[in-house]
């Protein structure tokens, strides 16, 4: 399963070892931690949530049993913030078919 998307209404940003993610349209700034940074990226550059856990797990200490549910719970925590949208809403947009968010 794909991951969702980074919409371009998002902003990523790496500065001097703090990251962080804007919502242009609401102008909403998040201090992220680098596990974040990287979930984000992880979806911006359009991994599955499998490809996703491996590259989390080759580069931290956690077992797979703990990263997935972790990865899940914050996606789901940033489509509530509006960092976050399915692929599909994403597709759409792109195609003109319905306004994008």
């Amino acid at each position: 399963m794909k991951l969702p998307q980074v919409p371009g209404r998002v902003m990523l940003r790496e500065d001097g070892g703090e990251w962080y993610a804007m919502n242009l349209e609401t102008g909403n700034l998040f201090k992220l931690n680098r596990s974040a940074f990287d979930i984000l990226s992880f979806c911006q550059r359009g991994l599955t949530v499998d490809e996703a856990v491996a590259e989390m797990s080759a580069h931290h200490q956690s077992g797979l049993d703990k990263i997935r549910p972790d990865i899940i719970k914050t996606i789901a925590r940033f489509k509530e913030y509006g960092l976050l949208v399915e692929t599909a809403v994403v597709e759409t947009a792109a195609e003109g078919t319905v306004e994008g968010k």
